[in-house]
């Protein structure tokens, strides 16, 4: 057990890197926020349907769990890493592995365990985690949003069941006789002035292996030197099964999956759904859909910078 800094080093050197990761934690700690709240919540956030529990407020509230959870761990051992540093308690190995995160810009084990798929690197993942904080915020302040951000979940799949759930209920429909339709619209996000009459939009998903005509909504081959073509907001509908329309004899679709990271592998969690893995959106194409498959294309939720 080490007592003191475990670093051999000089020690300017060791007073060096302390200043670093001091000015780090004094920076996470005036950013991060305080865990969330839904005692004043926007009267619609936890409202029923039909007499029934709001599908999209029962997955908020998980949402709001997991993260507060993620915010806790992160308060605390930024907390207890200072104290070890200085010198006030004993610097465990758990503890010198945050340091060394800290201080190289790596996310620590301690909160990749607590947190959601990332390949992002510290700074860049901690500004991604803030910004996911504030969605949640505006949602528990002014309702569900007009457009989702579906990079901004610790798990996108609920968000896809409540909307499946909460037309069901709305219908008098089994869910089992529904799925989810894809169309990708033209406008972004700054051009949505109002919620769908059903289903939801999303926004946040990023298109690798291909183009994207925006103007005719089809696959396209990318483009030299762009890796990543920023999709416009694609609407998510529930229908019954078999009422999907059928596009003209020219166009065929893709069905392309959706994955959380660039490294589109994952693991059974616990609910059965993959990590990684979120669902597939069927994308027009007026190529054959092996084509793209050869090509590996996929939908990303998020970048890895």
């Amino acid at each position: 057990t080490k007592l003191t800094h475990p670093r051999s080093v000089k020690h300017c050197d060791r007073q060096s890197s302390d200043e670093i990761v001091f000015n780090i934690i004094a920076d996470f700690q005036s950013k991060l926020p305080t865990i969330l709240e839904t005692s004043n919540a926007h009267q619609s956030v936890f409202a029923k349907i039909c007499g029934s529990t709001n599908p999209l407020g029962i997955f908020l509230g998980q949402e709001i769990e997991c993260f507060n959870t993620l915010i806790t761990v992160i308060e605390s051992s930024l907390r207890d890493v200072f104290s070890a540093t200085k010198g006030l308690m004993v610097m465990n190995h758990e503890l010198e592995s945050l340091y060394d995160c800290l201080e190289s810009n790596r996310v620590p084990l301690l909160w990749e365990n607590a947190a959601y798929p990332s390949l992002k690197p510290l700074a860049s993942w901690f500004a991604d985690l803030l910004c996911r904080i504030e969605n949640l915020q505006n949602w528990i302040s002014n309702g569900p949003p007009k457009c989702f951000w579906i990079s901004g979940f610790f798990f996108p799949q609920g968000l896809l069941t409540s909307v499946l759930q909460s037309h069901a209920r709305q219908t008098q429909t089994s869910i089992d006789s529904l799925h989810l339709s894809s169309v990708v619209r033209q406008e972004s996000l700054e051009e949505i002035e109002e919620s769908p009459s059903t289903g939801v939009f999303i926004h946040g998903t990023f298109l690798q292996g291909a183009g994207w005509d925006r103007s005719a909504s089809l696959l396209q081959e990318s483009v030299r030197s762009e890796l990543f073509v920023s999709m416009p907001v694609i609407w998510l509908k529930p229908i019954l099964e078999g009422n999907e329309l059928v596009e003209k004899n020219e166009f065929s679709f893709y069905n392309c999956p959706v994955y959380k990271t660039s490294e589109r592998a994952g693991e059974l969690s616990t609910t059965g759904h993959s990590t990684n893995f979120i669902f597939c959106i069927k994308l027009r194409s007026r190529a054959d859909s092996n084509h793209w498959t050869r090509r590996g294309v996929a939908l990303l939720s998020q970048l890895h910078t």
